[in-house]
């Protein structure tokens, strides 16, 4: 089974479903309250310092100064609103969708990943943490749920493709740049124009991305087997090699730690690179095939016992 990127249509319809479902007006409202008056606690000040008549030393003191008293306010004011901002967004928004505003929260930088130190710098009153921890069971409950669902629905393999649209677009930039780097060799610019040339054939991805970005052959599966990648080099990495596996959702971002000949290796999986419709599904994904795999070893082990 071969998975594409979301195609815009498709993006309409998750919008809709957004605003439909008060999702969108609960993450609106968090940018609202917490998002854009932290960047304002941070940063505010710095353009008014800028315009001071003041000796440039003077002022890199103040947007220091600045700086930190704004990580002070910003803390504070977090440590308060956030709590609040939770309350109400959980209770604009219905219990069947409440999976969906914690996947968007955490996409719009409004919660952390589950088990974040930030958690326990929250200010909350009894009755508030009573209420967000019954809030943490449910969604638990819905999670198991959901893994359950998807056990069901998908099959023993998934691939997917490099996002064609990426690769273009970087190579179309890789171009421009080349074409103006070459310019400015002609016009005996000998240090801004190699200096070009070099930064655009030492930074983006190797020839192999645009080579797979341009055929239709899948670079990530993912099976009850293992992961086949092709890139950044070809590894197959079975069940029984994996150590551990962490999630990286802000990035995206999957990091596999596994043995390879004895040795322990790692791999970072760039989930933008590829065309995967939402990294948490993603993420639900690797944890139904880990738990089936664990299932089939479970299962060998028992009966390797009742053999012996």
């Amino acid at each position: 089974m071969l998975i594409e990127g979301y195609p815009s249509a498709e993006m309409f319809q998750i919008l809709k479903r957004l605003f439909r479902t008060k999702v969108l007006h609960a993450i609106v409202l968090g940018q609202i309250i917490i998002n854009i008056p932290i960047l304002l606690f941070h940063f505010g000040g710095i353009p008014f310092i800028i315009e001071l008549q003041l000796a440039w030393y003077w002022k890199l003191l103040l947007v220091l100064l600045q700086l930190g008293i704004g990580f002070v306010i910003s803390l504070r004011y977090w440590q308060f609103m956030i709590t609040r901002w939770r309350l109400k967004a959980f209770s604009m928004v219905k219990q069947d969708d409440w999976l969906l505003l914690k996947d968007w929260a955490k996409r719009s930088y409004l919660l952390h990943e589950d088990g974040s130190a930030w958690d326990d710098l929250e200010r909350r009153t009894a009755g508030e943490h009573e209420v967000l921890s019954e809030i943490e069971e449910l969604l638990q409950h819905f999670e198991i749920m959901e893994l359950d669902k998807l056990n069901l629905e998908f099959p023993w393999r998934i691939e997917y493709r490099i996002k064609k649209g990426d690769a273009i677009l970087e190579l179309s930039l890789r171009l421009l740049f080349g074409v103006f780097g070459i310019y400015m060799c002609f016009q005996e610019q000998w240090f801004l124009g190699p200096l070009i040339l070099l930064v655009i054939l030492i930074l983006g991805n190797k020839p192999a991305f645009y080579k797979y970005a341009f055929s239709r052959q899948a670079v990530l599966g993912l099976s009850e087997n293992g992961f086949d990648l092709l890139l950044p080099h070809k590894i197959y990495i079975p069940w029984s090699e994996v150590v551990e596996i962490q999630f990286h959702f802000q990035n995206p971002e999957i990091e596999i730690h596994f043995y390879q000949s004895g040795k322990r290796s790692k791999v970072n999986i760039k989930l933008g690179t590829y065309a995967i419709p939402a990294p948490r599904d993603f993420l639900r994904l690797v944890q139904v095939y880990w738990y089936r795999y664990s299932n089939y070893a479970d299962k060998l082990r028992q009966e390797s016992a009742s053999s012996n």
